[in-house]
């Protein structure tokens, strides 16, 4: 099979933690949206089919999912205004909204899916135990559901997971950690190089 037929879903962290400051200087959430888009115009370039999600959530309740841009939406200017409008929200609620990116990438008809997550921080949220590490566990079931359904997931993370809790997620090194938030743009594309290839 020669040609291309993929589709990516990008998930970004929206929690309440994206509103600080990167080294005090800029919001770690503007600098997620814009790597987003950096990706965005080159995958409009190459082809590749891609939507663009974000999530928060304050308890199991309340956990809220965004869609900046779906799979059959146009790549234009109203679309980046969408997603340059989020702002952040509360806690980080990363099982569900896994989830619901799956579901809505196994209905995206493409012979190669591929989720990747953008986070800042550890998954969290009220009636999280910390002590049992429930929410990484629910993480890595959630992929493991995905992974039925033929999607394969990443995630690019700051050093706020550690390893350990990043081997319970996204197994088999399926994570990339970086140092500073500003290399986040050359680390994402250097990841779908490098899933894609």
């Amino acid at each position: 099979i020669k040609k291309r037929d993929t589709a990516v879903g990008i998930l970004v962290d929206v929690s309440g933690s994206t509103a600080e400051k990167c080294d005090g200087d800029e919001p770690i959430l503007d600098i997620e949206k814009r790597s987003a888009l950096i990706l965005g115009e080159g995958l409009s370039v190459v082809g590749d089919r891609f939507a663009l999600y974000g999530f928060t959530g304050n308890g199991r309740q309340n956990s809220e999912f965004y869609i900046f841009k779906e799979f059959d939406d146009e790549w234009n200017n109203e679309t980046k205004q969408v997603l340059y409008g989020a702002h952040p929200g509360s806690s980080t609620r990363m099982g569900v909204a896994v989830r619901h990116a799956g579901r809505k990438l196994s209905e995206c008809p493409a012979r190669k899916k591929i989720l990747i997550v953008i986070t800042d921080g550890k998954p969290m949220d009220s009636g999280y135990d910390a002590a049992t590490r429930y929410a990484q566990h629910d993480v890595r079931k959630a992929n493991e559901e995905n992974q039925l359904l033929g999607i394969n997931s990443f995630c690019i993370s700051t050093e706020e997971n550690k390893m350990e809790d990043l081997d319970i997620m996204f197994p088999r090194g399926r994570y990339v950690i970086i140092k500073h938030l500003n290399e986040l743009s050359q680390a994402l594309s250097k990841l779908y190089i490098g899933i894609t290839k």
